[in-house]
C-alpha cells in the first residue's frame, strides 16, 4: 500500500508541473495576441480592435475580388443601396430599388475578430465606382440554344400590351382574339384569306430580374418598336413620290405591300390608302427577336389556260394566211390554298383543293395548207404561273407604278424562280444582257405587236430568229439586271410605241401585290 501511494504522488506532481507549464504558455499567448497591432490586408487599413472565443458576424465588401474592408452589418450597405435610389433613379424608374453590379460584393462571414469602424471610408470607397443595377422585369426569349434576348421593361402590363398589338399587325384585333382562345375563325365563302393559326415560334419566360438602367424599356412605344426590330437602329426610310401607291412603293424596294403596311403600320391602316408625297416610310425588314408564324387559308380564283391551238389546214386560203376561226378562251377555278406567313411574308403554300368553274375552250385557227405558229393569236396569256403585279406602269390608270417605270413587273406567288412564257406566238427578235435590263429577250408577234421579257435568271432559251408559240417556256424568273426582286419586267410594244399590258392584253384586276 505503501508502494502505491508514493507512485500516486509522484503522477500527481508531474500532472500538477504540466498544467503549469501549460498555463504559463497560454497565458503568455493571450497576451502577445491582444498586445499586437492588427490590420485588414484590405483598401482600406482597418485595425483589429479585440478578438472573442464566440464567433459573431461581419459584412465584407469586395471590388474587383479584392478586399475592401470590413463594415458593420449587410444593412450599411443596403441602406446605402436605398439612398442611391432614391437620389438618383426613383423618380424616372418608380416601384424599382438598386443593386451592385458584378464587380462589387458584400457578403456576410463569421469571425472571431472584431475592427475598428471604417463604415464612411468603406461607402465612399465604393460609391466612387457608381455601379448600380436597377431591378426589373425580364422577358427572355428562348430558342433551342438557351436564352438569346432579354428585354427588360419597367412595367410588364406595358410589356403585354405592345406584345398584343405586334401579334395584330399579322391577323387583325378580332381574328387574334378568337385564335388566342382557342377559337376558329370564319370559314371562307368569298376570295380572300382566313386565319388559322398564329404562334410565336420561340419561348418567352418572364423573371426579375437587375440591368443598367439605360437597358429599360420604360415606354409602350420603346418596346413595341423593340418587339419589331430587336436592337437594330440602323433603319432606311423611303420617301413616298407624288402619286405612288402602296404598291409601287413597296416593290421599289423589294418588299411586296402588305409587309410595308406592317412596317409602318402608325401610318398606313390599308393597301388602298392614299400615300402623301414626301412623306417617310420604313423599308426595313423586320428584325425582330421573335418569329410569329400565321397559318392561313386563302380562296382565289385561277386561270386554266387553254391547250395550244388546233390548226385546220384550209386550201382555199393562200398560203400564209390564216384566219381564227375559234377564240381561245382560258378556264377558271376556284383554288384553296394552306400557307404559312412568317414575320407577314409567305414561307410556303400547298393546294388544298380546286373546283372548276368554266373549262377552257381551245382557238381553232384555219390556216392556207399549213400551220402558221410565228403569228399572234391576240390573246394573251400572263408570262409566269400563279401572277402577281409588284408594280405597273408609271401612267396605268388602276395602280400606276413609280416613275419612269414603262412595264409590268410580274411574280409568281409561290415560285419565286419559276418559268418564264411566251405571251403569244411570234419570231424571237432580240436576244441579250445588259446592265438595267439584266437578261432579257423581245418577240415579235408579226401583227404589229413585240412583247419584251426583262431581269431572266440565265439567258433566254430561243435564240434570234426561233419562233415560239403561245405558252412556250423560254427562261426562268430572275432578278439580273437593276431589280430588288425575283420578277419578270414585261414590256408591250405597239407599232413601235410603248404600251400597257394591263391595257387589253391581260386581265390585271386584284392581282396587285
Amino acid at each position: 500500500m505503501e508502494k502505491k501511494s508514493i507512485i500516486s504522488l509522484i503522477i500527481c506532481f508531474i500532472a500538477a508541473m504540466a498544467i503549469t507549464f501549460l498555463v504559463g504558455i497560454f497565458t503568455q499567448n493571450t497576451t502577445y495576441t491582444s498586445a499586437q497591432s492588427l490590420y485588414t490586408d484590405g483598401i482600406i487599413d482597418q485595425e483589429v480592435i479585440a478578438t472573442s472565443t464566440e464567433a459573431h458576424t461581419i459584412t465584407k465588401v469586395m471590388v474587383n475580388d479584392r478586399l475592401v474592408g470590413y463594415v458593420s452589418n449587410a444593412q450599411v450597405i443596403e441602406n446605402l443601396l436605398d439612398r442611391v435610389y432614391q437620389e438618383n433613379y426613383a423618380a424616372s424608374y418608380p416601384g424599382s430599388e438598386a443593386s451592385f453590379t458584378d464587380n462589387i460584393q458584400y457578403v456576410d462571414e463569421v469571425s472571431f475578430l472584431s475592427y475598428e469602424n471604417k463604415d464612411s471610408e468603406i461607402l465612399d470607397y465604393v460609391s466612387q465606382f457608381n455601379s448600380y443595377l436597377l431591378k426589373a422585369t425580364a422577358v427572355d426569349f428562348i430558342n433551342d440554344e438557351g436564352v438569346y434576348a432579354t428585354l427588360y421593361v419597367q412595367d410588364v402590363d406595358l410589356y403585354e400590351q405592345a406584345l398584343n398589338d405586334y401579334l395584330e399587325l399579322f391577323v387583325g384585333e378580332n381574328d387574334l382574339q378568337i385564335l388566342s382562345t382557342g377559337g376558329k375563325t370564319a370559314e371562307l365563302t368569298t376570295y380572300g384569306d382566313r386565319n388559322l393559326s398564329i404562334e410565336i415560334l420561340q419561348d418567352i419566360e418572364i423573371r426579375e430580374g437587375y440591368c443598367e438602367p439605360d437597358e429599360i424599356k420604360t415606354s409602350y412605344d420603346e418596346i413595341f418598336q423593340y418587339l419589331k426590330y430587336g436592337d437594330n437602329t440602323d433603319l432606311e426610310y423611303g420617301e413616298v413620290v407624288a402619286y405612288e401607291s402602296i404598291y409601287a412603293l413597296a416593290s421599289r424596294y423589294g418588299i411586296n405591300a402588305s409587309l410595308l403596311m406592317i412596317l409602318n403600320s402608325e401610318t398606313i391602316r390599308s393597301l388602298d390608302q392614299a400615300l402623301v408625297p414626301g412623306t417617310q416610310l420604313c423599308v426595313t425588314n423586320l428584325t425582330s427577336p421573335i418569329d410569329v408564324v400565321v397559318r392561313q387559308q386563302s380562296l382565289s380564283q385561277q386561270i386554266i389556260y387553254a391547250d395550244s391551238a388546233i390548226y385546220v389546214e384550209d386550201e382555199t386560203m393562200r398560203e400564209g394566211e390564216q384566219e381564227v376561226q375559234q377564240q381561245a378562251v382560258d378556264g377558271s377555278e376556284n383554288v384553296l390554298y394552306e400557307n404559312t406567313l412568317i414575320n407577314g411574308v409567305l414561307v410556303s403554300g400547298q393546294e388544298i383543293s380546286s373546283q372548276v368553274l368554266t373549262q377552257p375552250q381551245q382557238a381553232i385557227i384555219r390556216v392556207g395548207t399549213y400551220q402558221v405558229s410565228n403569228i399572234g393569236t391576240g390573246t394573251w396569256r400572263w408570262p409566269v404561273d400563279i401572277p402577281r403585279i409588284s408594280n405597273r406602269v408609271a401612267w396605268d390608270s388602276v395602280h400606276p407604278g413609280y416613275s419612269g417605270h414603262n412595264g409590268t413587273d410580274i411574280q409568281n406567288l409561290y415560285d419565286r424562280y419559276g418559268n418564264v412564257y411566251a405571251v403569244d406566238n411570234g419570231t424571237v427578235s432580240y436576244v441579250g444582257y445588259d446592265s438595267i435590263r439584266g437578261n432579257w429577250i423581245l418577240i415579235d408577234h408579226n401583227n404589229g405587236i413585240m412583247s419584251q421579257y426583262n431581269h431572266l435568271n440565265v439567258p433566254a432559251y430561243p435564240e434570234v430568229g426561233d419562233t415560239v408559240a403561245r405558252g412556250d417556256i423560254i427562261g426562268q424568273i430572275g432578278t439580273t439586271g437593276k431589280t430588288t426582286g425575283p420578277h419578270v419586267h414585261l414590256g408591250v410594244w405597239i407599232n413601235g410605241e410603248i404600251g400597257n399590258a394591263c391595257d387589253g392584253f391581260l386581265d390585271c384586276e386584284g392581282l396587285d401585290w
